[in-house]
């Protein structure tokens, strides 16, 4: 009986350990952002240029955040509301561009709008609503 107990034992520990809430990987806080470059490289703006939307979290000491949504460049406020990130008013250049860009700067504004959380998924940071469901899938800028 005791050889069975100690690896359920190691294998309950193992498991406790590499579990996080959910499944999903914790949440990231403010603090862990600053000083970050993100390229959202599945929102296609359909520019010529080929530039991808971006998003920067501002230096430790700056509770903001700055960018490009695609035409335009944005910047705006990033804080903590409790355990919530909160992203937000964005305020914006105001070039226009083709048609493409401008709904890609929109669908940007609004996924930022609603950012509630962010959370690391291999190299990836993922912005994700109040229910946790995935807004942005950020890839570290270069």
């Amino acid at each position: 009986m005791k050889k069975l107990i100690l690896p359920f034992v190691a294998a309950l520990a193992v498991a406790a350990c590499s579990s996080t809430m959910g499944g999903k990987s914790a949440m990231l806080s403010l603090d862990k952002l600053k000083g970050t470059s993100w390229v959202a490289s599945e929102v296609d703006p359909g520019r010529s240029d080929g530039r991808k939307p971006t998003v920067v979290f501002g230096a430790k000491d700056a509770p903001e955040v700055t960018g490009f949504g695609g035409c335009n460049n944005f910047f705006g406020g990033a804080r903590m509301d409790g355990d919530k990130l909160k992203i937000g008013p964005l305020a914006q250049s105001m070039m226009m561009c083709e048609d493409g860009a401008m709904k890609a700067e929109r669908t940007m504004h609004q996924k930022l709008d609603a950012t509630r959380g962010a959370r690391m998924d291999g190299d990836k940071l993922l912005l994700v609503d109040e229910a946790g469901a995935v807004l942005l899938r950020l890839s570290p800028a270069k």
